[in-house]
């Protein structure tokens, strides 16, 4: 077995050779799912993760902080906890014996990558993700108000993503369709600029939009989904995901159903 100190320096060479790059983030998980997307066609279950990566570098978050329109420090450190804890995963399973020292995150994946199926797919993703939300507190309240915002609503989105699939939602059986990550309905909601805005920063109309404040039929589509069937759970919601991913800490991203990120209760990051 390789050391795992080693594989994690590998990972993370790998990771911040790409780090002003988005397109060498966008190729490092391809590469990933061309070993481990485990279905015959296409990305196999990485399919809905590398539609929103594409989202996110035509939006500009993951470009370098220096430039004409530099990207934003939050986006491209989320963006790169989920890189890292992949990237580990796939080391130490080539090597065919896994340290019980692992990473949390790391963990997840190695996960999916032994028994690939949705659920699993989803752990690994979504526990990277609200690691990386966890450990980005202080970046995050350096973003606009609006983007702060807006990390809310992308967080409850993908881990109603998950409920969805574990048949723990309202949506029960048409939820599993939807939020199949190998199906493109992501795909095509990453293209839906009401729900997902091309600016950074967000403009003020994207705000409005992203809120569902104004009367075009899309916006009342994000009220609808957003907040009747969402936010009206939020609390369970997130009480759910904490207990599968195994990350208390999660519980402290909403109180009385308000979803709070990242002005979090007492100082600083919580753990994860």
């Amino acid at each position: 077995m390789g050391d795992l100190g080693k594989l994690a320096e590998t990972a993370r060479n790998k990771v911040t050779a790409v780090a002003d790059d988005p397109e060498g983030r966008y190729d490092l998980r391809v590469k990933f799912y061309d070993k481990y997307g485990f279905l015959p066609a296409g990305a196999g279950y990485g399919n809905s993760e590398l539609a929103f990566m594409r989202w996110e570098i035509e939006r500009g978050v993951l470009a370098p902080l220096s430039g004409e329109r530099p990207g934003s420090l939050w986006w491209r450190e989320v963006n790169a906890s989920l890189l890292f804890d992949a990237e580990l995963a796939a080391l130490i399973y080539e090597t065919a014996s896994i340290p019980d020292d692992a990473p949390l995150g790391t963990k997840r994946w190695l996960d999916y990558l032994q028994s690939p199926t949705e659920r699993t797919w989803y752990a690994a993703h979504n526990g990277s993700i609200v690691g990386g939300y966890l450990d980005q507190v202080t970046s995050a309240r350096a973003e606009l108000d609006g983007e702060q915002r807006f990390m809310n609503i992308v967080l409850y989105r993908v881990l109603y993503a998950e409920a969805m699939v574990s048949g723990a939602s309202i949506l029960s059986r048409l939820g599993e369709l939807l939020a199949n990550p190998v199906l493109p309905a992501v795909n095509l909601i990453v293209d839906v600029r009401d729900f997902y805005p091309r600016h950074y920063p967000l403009t003020r109309d994207d705000v409005r939009n992203l809120l569902g404040r104004s009367d075009s039929i899309m916006d009342l589509a994000v009220r609808l989904f957003d907040d009747e069937i969402i936010l009206s759970h939020a609390t369970s919601l997130y009480d759910h995901a904490a207990t599968t991913l195994g990350i208390p800490g999660l519980g402290g991203l909403v109180k009385k159903g308000r979803p709070i990120y990242p002005w979090l209760e007492g100082d600083g990051p919580i753990g994860r």
